[in-house]
């Protein structure tokens, strides 16, 4: 009985738990198409202007970890949504 209770208290929780995950697995995959893009565009600059002598070693490697954050950034995305999957789908075993 305090079972049932207790997933009536919750069910709004559900719901609004599936529109936040809707939301956040749009924008993650949106947002990472654009990161992708973003990541690759620093990522080639930097072999081609060290390749060319246009930049140093050193400023070549730092637009590449520019390009591999911007690559990371869609990730931190999809662990969000991963979460709140794991968190919605604990409150409906409940």
């Amino acid at each position: 009985m305090l079972r049932i209770i207790i997933k009536i208290l919750l069910f709004p929780a559900v719901i609004l738990l599936g529109i936040f995950e809707w939301l956040c697995s749009a924008a993650a995959g949106l947002s990472g198409m654009a990161f992708r893009m973003i990541a690759g565009v620093f990522i080639l600059t930097a072999i081609l202007s060290y390749g060319f002598g246009l930049e140093p070693w050193s400023v070549a490697m730092r637009m590449i970890i520019g390009g591999a954050v911007f690559l990371m950034i869609p990730m931190v995305g999809t662990i969000l949504v991963a979460g709140i999957t794991l968190l919605r789908a604990f409150i409906r075993t409940i």
